[in-house]
């Protein structure tokens, strides 16, 4: 389980590994904008050596708001990510991705792409902690996003 708080969702998602290299999660955001969304994801390790691996992530999820003249939309995002291990409790990473929000209206289809970075750093018990912080840039401007957290492995 991994909990987030940050720009632009606060997030609750609960993974379970399928095999050594898979896993898939469900989860929830929440924005204090007024928006709520259900997701599913999978991670897929496609590259491991020593203390370096390379992950792809897809992420499906539907954006409801309570806010009046906002539509609901469909959310996607496909991410690589490069993490390095430099000691065994700490790993530093770099993602790229992209991500794309629709209701099927051309007024409400957009395509982004994200650049960003973070750490996590894996106490004893099965707690870990993380940050991130990402540029996403669009076509109507860009703006900082990040986040910070902690996962509980059970």
């Amino acid at each position: 389980m991994t909990a987030t708080a940050g720009r632009p969702f606060y997030s609750v998602r609960v993974a379970h590994g399928l095999w050594d290299a898979i896993d898939i999660a469900a989860g929830l955001d929440y924005s204090p904008d007024g928006i709520y969304r259900p997701a599913i994801e999978t991670r897929m390790r496609a590259f491991r050596a020593g203390r370096t691996q390379l992950v792809a992530r897809i992420l499906l999820a539907r954006a409801f708001t309570s806010t009046q003249g906002t539509a609901n939309t469909n959310d996607g995002e496909l991410a690589l990510q490069l993490a390095f291990a430099p000691i065994a409790r700490l790993a530093v990473f770099a993602e790229g991705s992209l991500l794309g929000t629709t209701d099927f209206t051309r007024e409400r289809t957009a395509g982004f792409a994200q650049g960003g970075g973070g750490v996590l750093i894996a106490l004893p018990g099965g707690v870990s902690l993380l940050g991130s912080i990402a540029v996403l840039q669009g076509e109507r401007g860009h703006r900082t996003v990040g986040s910070s957290g902690a996962s509980i492995r059970f």
